[in-house]
């Protein structure tokens, strides 16, 4: 099912030629949409419809989609006892969280909403500790959703996702660099991956794409600095480094707000693509669907998109007509945070710049 979507193109140079209508994949193209933090039934939001129902405004979208990934914010779990390692100082002054999905219905709600694999290297899946990462692996994976960054131990919280996609192959890995104390997996412990060791992580997307040469590798990446616009220098730095190491593209999240996209060696970066489903305000209501297409036997992007979402009260996602305002406006903010990054968006094209001015300042997330 290939649908018209309004969205803002991203053409990786003026030698690629972009003849399909604007949202539509040519037949022999393979399309992949990413989004950011997904975040069902918060405790503290009324349960109100089946998770399915949250998704109402882009279900259309993703279902036009060969795979679709995103990042899975919570555990889901009916465990009542939260993790000992916040404290409860943190938590009193909201200066920390924790999050859990307790509806039975969540998996399923996800997978029906359309996503084919879920990101749980994040700093909120162990919340409700290793029994709610056990239940969460157990959901998905009996809802028929791949899982990537979580796992009974350490080697199968980095065990990369395999997807074939109409006979193109992707392969999809994920890590945290955001990791509260004991989240991270171990060879006898339940966690996440994480990407704290640079070099052991580059070691990992090199044996992917050794073990997978013509797959399209994708990088999920909980990474950056909560509330900010602008990846840090380190980040940029560690991208151009996972794409030197056989990564194909690149989707973050953590900050809760959109930043700009970068194209380095033809591959895509998208430092943060915010919020997406998550009760949230302004401007963490901005968010955007990352659409990467591929032709058949091809890991370099035929075509990138981005479309424009706002996220309703209550936590329910929304794909922008271009006659919105919103829309215009989510336009002019990739404009200027893809800028810094050699990027510039120019009607409905992002062409790379001559050389990207590194903006962005040191951090390592805790």
């Amino acid at each position: 099912m290939k649908l018209f979507i309004p969205s803002l193109f991203l053409a990786l140079s003026f030698s690629i030629c972009v003849t399909a209508i604007p949202g539509t994949a040519r037949a022999d193209e393979i399309t992949l949409m990413a989004v950011g933090d997904i975040l069902p039934h918060p405790s503290w939001q009324p349960f109100e419809v089946p998770a399915a129902r949250l998704f109402d405004g882009v279900v259309e979208t993703l279902f036009g989609a060969d795979v679709v990934l995103g990042n899975l914010e919570c555990p889901l779990t009916s465990q009542v006892q939260p993790t000992a390692t916040k404290a409860k100082a943190s938590l009193d002054s909201k200066k920390e969280f924790v999050f859990k999905a307790e509806s039975e219905d969540t998996a399923q709600g996800l997978k029906d909403a359309g996503f084919t694999v879920l990101a749980l290297a994040n700093n909120h899946m162990l919340d409700y500790r290793e029994e709610g990462l056990a239940d969460t692996l157990s959901r998905l994976g009996k809802a028929g959703v791949k899982t990537i960054g979580g796992g009974a131990d350490r080697d199968e919280a980095y065990r990369p996702a395999v997807v074939d996609a109409r006979g193109l192959q992707m392969v999809f890995l994920n890590a945290s660099d955001v990791v509260p104390k004991g989240y991270w997996a171990e060879t006898d412990k339940p966690g996440i991956a994480i990407m704290k060791d640079e070099d052991a992580f580059i070691k990992r997307i090199k044996t992917a794409r050794a073990d997978y040469p013509d797959a399209v590798l994708v990088l999920s990446l909980h990474w950056g600095v909560e509330a900010t616009s602008n990846p840090t220098s380190r980040q940029q730095q560690l991208a151009h480094r996972f794409i030197d190491a056989g990564a194909d593209a690149i989707i973050g999240h953590h900050p809760h707000r959109i930043q700009g996209v970068e194209i380095y060696r033809d591959r895509p970066i998208f430092y943060s693509l915010g919020n997406f489903q998550f009760d949230t305000k302004a401007p963490g209501d901005r968010s955007m669907i990352a659409r990467i297409m591929y032709a058949k036997g091809s890991r370099t992007p035929d075509k990138i998109e981005v479309m424009p979402v706002l996220i309703k009260e209550g936590g329910y996602p929304s794909v922008l007509g271009q006659d919105d305002k919103v829309y215009r406006e989510i336009a002019g903010m990739l404009k200027e945070l893809s800028a810094p990054l050699g990027s510039t968006l120019d009607g409905v094209s992002v062409v790379p710049l001559a050389e990207p001015s590194g903006k962005g300042e040191d951090y390592w997330g805790t």
